[in-house]
């Protein structure tokens, strides 16, 4: 088989998808998740030191995110690791929804 060849049928078996491009497009998509979950901790970190108060639903809102994207990696690649780390931002969630209640009921 030539290289042309060998080019044809991988583009054929990713359905006309160029590989590099869904490589770059994966890592941005991870570049972004990342800078943006940080970012959004820095503006709650300074808005507690402005405000005095915390806002949950946010944290709850990144880790909702989280759980969406380690449960469909789980699906996919059936790993453990996978399902556990899924668990546990569950909780995390779990935790922050019911924080977030408590706050609103003014309990906090």
């Amino acid at each position: 088989m030539e290289k042309e060849e060998i080019l044809m049928k991988a583009k054929k078996e990713n359905k006309g998808k160029d590989l590099a491009e869904l490589d770059i497009t994966n890592k941005a998509t991870n570049l972004a998740f990342t800078v943006g979950g940080l970012f959004i901790v820095a503006l709650l970190i300074v808005d507690y030191a402005i405000t005095g108060t915390f806002k949950y639903f946010v944290l709850g809102g990144l880790m909702v995110m989280l759980v969406v994207a380690f449960i469909y990696k789980y699906v996919r690649l059936r790993k453990r690791h996978e399902l556990v780390i899924s668990i546990i931002y569950i909780l995390g969630s779990m935790l922050f929804l019911t924080l977030w209640i408590l706050q609103l009921l003014g309990k906090m």
